[in-house]
């Protein structure tokens, strides 16, 4: 086999070792072998040979290879590890931001799709706290906001049905209704208070 004479020539031979592999990945994908994808995509992302070269087209198939198989890994329900390649889409130096960003909000949908709901409330919080103040992250950010209020208005519910079933089981009088106070889960809605329910 050809061997590199220097560092140039060590990256034109990566950029033809990454290539096959990606294209492999990208058929599989095409006609549903997505385990075959994920295997090939993974195997360009996870090369340590090929995280260290400094080939600019190279760094590009990586980024690829990281999202696709993210993509994957999340459709196929292997939210765990498809977090896992989110979050290196996250770290991979020179990403560009609006790929960085929609990375950061899968990170913590991974966590709502494998109902984690602490490791949920504190990713989506997370993730406002770094976007809130930018525009194009607008959709991503009032999902986020949606996704917190959902979940503390079920946890609300939980708590309700609890006090009823405490009251039907012979509970105290003053059990009755709501322990935050009456009226209280009917003003959850709006803008303000799903502010005021995450900060």
């Amino acid at each position: 086999p050809r061997q590199p004479r220097n560092d140039e020539d060590r990256q034109a031979l990566d950029a033809i070792l990454a290539n096959p592999y990606f294209r492999l990945a990208f058929n599989a994908n095409r006609f549903f072998d997505f385990d075959r994808a994920v295997r090939n995509y993974t195997l360009i992302a996870d090369s340590t040979r090929l995280q260290g070269s400094a080939a600019a087209t190279l760094q590009t198939r990586r980024r690829d290879a990281l999202i696709n198989a993210a993509v994957i890994l999340e459709r196929q329900q292997q939210y765990s590890r498809a977090a896992s390649y989110y979050q290196r889409v996250i770290n991979t130096p020179g990403v560009e931001p609006d790929v960085r960003r929609d990375a950061s909000y899968r990170v913590a949908e991974m966590a709502y799709r494998e109902r984690n709901w602490t490791n949920t409330i504190s990713a989506m919080r997370s993730f406002i706290s770094s976007y809130e103040r930018d525009a194009s992250a607008g959709e991503l950010v009032v999902q986020a906001y949606c996704r917190i209020a959902q979940l503390r208005s079920d946890e609300l519910g939980r708590l309700r049905r609890d006090v009823v079933w405490r009251d039907a089981k012979g509970g105290d009088e003053h059990e009755v209704g709501h322990p935050l106070g009456p009226g209280r889960i009917d003003a959850l809605g709006g803008r303000e208070s799903l502010a005021r329910i995450v900060h």
